[in-house]
């Protein structure tokens, strides 16, 4: 058996349980063991699997700590430090941030993975990522010295150049705008979804980490235009499509 403990402290639980969530099927689907519990300010999963599909979730588990690194703690890296006032472009800011430059840190991070029998999530981020750590500080130096953080539109044009230059997470959302929420769809076979979203600062997070190569949308009223499409077309131009 290939059997791994990960961990994460206690109160990162959810976002533990979030980012695992395919692994955990997939062990269940494979005949495995996945449990998910907490003990002693700590929450952990546990993995056990047939040797023979050992390479497969050693793959899996490497995705997921990516992923965790990248969206949790990078994330977290940057707001720590620029969160000022919580709105949509604030929110915008920093995702496009996280985001930006990913593919080269996720090399970095799946360099430094390690497989023994127990992996603790945050202790290979704060010691064994301090080289990726001091590569976003530079990041850091060069927004706090343009003081772009302090410029609404000035934060808008960075968030556009991040998406721009970022690779695309799928090819297509489909956005449906009303005044009481916004509908966020995705149909492709490996990132299907269906999501309700309230409120506009949480979508445009959901948008910006998506990056779509391609946005329609579908208007419901005209409070949903005012509200969010003057936006949407500063960041995404021209991969905008409204549909009448």
């Amino acid at each position: 058996m290939f059997e791994i403990l990960l961990s994460v402290p206690s109160f990162e639980q959810k976002q533990l349980s979030k980012y695992s969530k395919n692994i955990v099927s997939s062990v269940k689907a494979s005949g495995g063991i996945a449990l998910l519990h907490n003990h002693s300010k700590r929450s952990f999963l546990a993995i056990a699997v047939s040797e023979k599909e050992k390479e497969f979730f050693k793959a899996l588990i490497s995705d997921m700590i990516v992923n965790f690194v990248i969206e949790v703690y990078k994330y977290n890296f940057f707001k720590e430090k620029f969160y000022v006032n919580e709105n949509e472009i604030t929110e915008a800011f920093l995702n496009a941030i996280s985001i930006f430059d990913s593919d080269a840190d996720k090399e970095i991070i799946k360099g430094e993975i390690e497989f023994g029998d127990e992996i603790l999530i945050d202790s290979f981020y704060f010691f064994k990522l301090t080289g990726l750590q001091s590569k976003w500080r530079k990041t850091i130096e060069i927004i706090s010295q343009n003081q772009i953080q302090n410029n609404k539109f000035t934060m808008i044009e960075v968030i556009k150049y991040l998406t721009e230059t970022s690779d695309n997470n799928v090819s297509v959302a489909k956005v449906s705008l009303n005044e009481k929420n916004i509908k966020l769809e995705n149909f492709e076979e490996k990132r299907q979804f269906k999501r309700t979203i309230n409120g506009r600062s949480k979508f445009f997070s959901e948008l910006i980490k998506l990056n779509p190569a391609r946005i329609t949308i579908t208007l419901d009223s005209e409070d949903g235009e005012d509200d969010v499409l003057p936006l949407l077309n500063q960041i995404f131009d021209d991969k905008i499509y409204v549909l009448n």
